[in-house]
């Protein structure tokens, strides 16, 4: 009763003012990671990985837009920014026409039947370039791929989005399994991707590349992650070392890396050429591997040329396979001078073939397999 009236206001006045001050602020910046990427065609970041600046209600596909145009890259889709877009093709004038595409890709190709038109035919990179089996622009957020178009998902600060080219069903992956059997790691890129984004937008970037350790840690870290055949292990290494190196950037010396990881990565490092004649080497490097604990295999940070000895390799014994066995079938008698004589010949010849994998018989030309049920016709 003795606080007057014109106080209990005064004070009410106060604090919708601050109430006011406090509506009037800013609000706090929000950004999301984005990258574009041709990793299964071998070719890289089409944009690097950056981080953008984002508001609340903004979808992929505007994010994308303005990502885009910031590039000067133009693009084609069906639907709008606002409602069922889906990204047709972007115009990469200064990519290659050609992919090189990783040895895995070419084998699952084979395997499956998947005929690949290299080089593309235009500029354009998108549906159907390439193959005909579900290529085109798909996208990751926070390594999942949603089932919804990009115009109706809205990242949040902190998401990492990357857009990703597909060339072969298979050659993606993502954490909710959105992709069935894919034939290569399914590795989580995320962390590496904002990593990378967070340093190029760093305005000492190019002062810190001028270090030798960050130079050959970000060149690593890129290395690892545009390597659709990487394991998990192999790119979180990667970005580890990369941070190890932005942390340190006055210390050129290279990290202790163990004896025994050492002697692991010269192992690698002696594979050289894949042929059938170094199988040995290959295998002495796997089993030294798998030797080491975690923590050593962390070092190894050439642990990818091992698994891609080791899927070329694979690649050369199924042809050495079929290769034997063709010859067997081709040694045999023409059908006109075929005897009863030769009939263990070229049942040997059949129980030949059918020992073979379907891999392997993906080698034998259907000529060859026409040729010997030719002879048995005749026998």
């Amino acid at each position: 009763q003795y606080v007057t009236e014109e106080t209990v206001t005064a004070l009410e006045e106060l604090e919708n003012r601050i109430q006011e001050l406090e509506d009037a602020e800013e609000p706090e910046q929000a950004y999301v990671t984005v990258a574009i990427e041709k990793f299964t065609i071998g070719q890289g970041y089409l944009v690097e990985p950056v981080l953008v600046e984002i508001t609340e209600g903004e979808s992929t596909a505007q994010i994308l837009d303005r990502v885009l145009g910031e590039n000067g890259l133009r693009y084609d889709n069906t639907g709008s920014v606002d409602s069922s877009f889906y990204l047709s093709w972007i115009l990469d004038e200064a990519g290659s026409l050609t992919a090189e595409f990783p040895e895995i890709s070419l084998k699952h190709a084979e395997e499956q039947g998947i005929k690949i038109t290299n080089p593309r035919r235009r500029a354009t990179l998108g549906e159907f370039d390439y193959t005909n089996h579900q290529s085109g622009w798909m996208y990751t957020l926070n390594n999942d791929m949603p089932n919804v178009g990009m115009s109706d998902t809205e990242p949040k600060d902190g998401d990492v989005i990357r857009i990703r080219f597909t060339a072969m069903k298979g050659d993606l992956c993502s954490g909710n399994g959105y992709v069935d059997d894919p034939f290569v790691p399914n590795v989580n890129g995320d962390s590496i991707t904002k990593l990378l984004a967070e340093f190029n937008g760093r305005e000492d970037k190019e002062e810190l590349l001028e270090y030798a350790n960050v130079q050959k840690a970000y060149e690593g870290a890129v290395a690892a992650i545009s390597d659709i055949t990487c394991e998990q292990t192999a790119v979180d290494a990667a970005e580890q070392a990369l941070r190890d190196a932005i942390a340190n950037p006055s210390n050129p010396e290279e990290p202790q890396i163990p004896e025994e990881a050492q002697a692991v990565i010269d192992l690698i490092d002696q594979i050289g050429t894949v042929t059938l004649e170094n199988r040995e080497a290959i295998e002495a490097a796997r089993n030294a591997y798998d030797a080491l604990t975690e923590e050593q295999q962390s070092y190894v940070t050439n642990y990818s040329v091992l698994t891609a000895a080791e899927a070329e390799l694979k690649a050369l014994e199924e042809q050495a396979a079929a290769d034997a066995v063709t010859e067997q079938i081709n040694s045999l008698p023409a059908a006109d001078a075929l005897t009863l004589e030769d009939k263990a010949a070229v049942e040997a010849a059949r129980e030949a073939y059918e020992a073979l994998t379907d891999a392997q018989k993906q080698y034998v030309t259907e000529e060859t397999v026409t040729a010997l049920e030719e002879l048995e016709n005749r026998i």
